[in-house]
């Protein structure tokens, strides 16, 4: 699965139509075994699971516009985020910690002059 921050499905404008016709905010675009999905957050929640997320995407035969509740892949959006967070984390602390040592080295020098 493959999560996309820009729009690929459709344009910015057209994203951005969906999102007044539906009173919903996209989220992302994603790639799941050649089938490309836009997600979008909505208002209205779905009347069975109660999600407000839904997926547009186009059929393969018919080329058809289709619309789905996206359940299943909410988790698997939210775990692929956690995932990109905790990373972002790590490097950052990284950053942290490369500028602590490199200022200690600054006063380790300048001690020594």
């Amino acid at each position: 699965m493959k999560l996309l921050n820009e729009p690929v499905l459709f344009s910015k404008e057209n994203v951005k139509k969906i999102e007044d016709l539906k009173n919903a905010k996209y989220v992302c675009d994603t790639e799941q075994n050649g089938l490309h999905i836009a997600i979008f957050y909505g208002d209205d929640p779905h009347p069975d699971s109660g999600s407000r997320y839904f997926g547009l995407y186009y059929t393969g035969v018919e080329n058809q516009l289709m619309i789905q509740m996206v359940l299943l892949l909410r988790n698997k959006i939210s775990q692929v985020l956690w995932q990109r967070m905790v990373m972002l984390s790590i490097h950052v602390i990284a950053m942290i910690i490369v500028a602590v040592l490199m200022v200690l080295s600054l006063l380790m020098a300048v001690e020594h002059i």
